[in-house]
């Protein structure tokens, strides 16, 4: 099955996203028996009230955080996860910045005639 965790673990306002993730979703990761993906989505528009805002969502890619350390070169998980979530910030400006344009090209009004537009 999948879940969905939030790594940062507390709520925030949208402009210091991310915040630092903790460890333990990443913890239970590496040691459950099948090493299961992450997948990082970063998400924005979600500060605002929905009917004046669009949700926008940037997926990158899954990875194994035992593949993606070893690939960095990192053994600790708490540097590992640091470094992630700067890398990870970059995912979460560019969701920003679509959600922005998204927004300024859309026309104002009632949110059902925007999903058509």
């Amino acid at each position: 099955g999948n879940l969905l965790i939030c790594p940062e673990g507390q709520s925030q306002p949208a402009a210091n996203s991310p915040a630092k993730f903790y460890s333990g979703a990443f913890r239970l990761a590496l040691e459950a028996d099948v090493e299961p993906y992450i997948l990082p989505i970063a998400l924005a528009g979600f500060d605002r009230r929905y009917k004046d805002s669009l949700l926008v969502a940037v997926i990158q890619k899954p990875f194994r955080v035992s593949e993606a350390m070893a690939t960095t070169g990192e053994t600790d998980l708490r540097q590992f996860l640091d470094s992630y979530r700067q890398r990870f910030a970059v995912a979460v400006r560019e969701a920003q910045e679509l959600s922005r344009k998204a927004q300024s090209d859309v026309p104002v009004g009632d949110p059902a005639e925007r999903r058509s537009a």
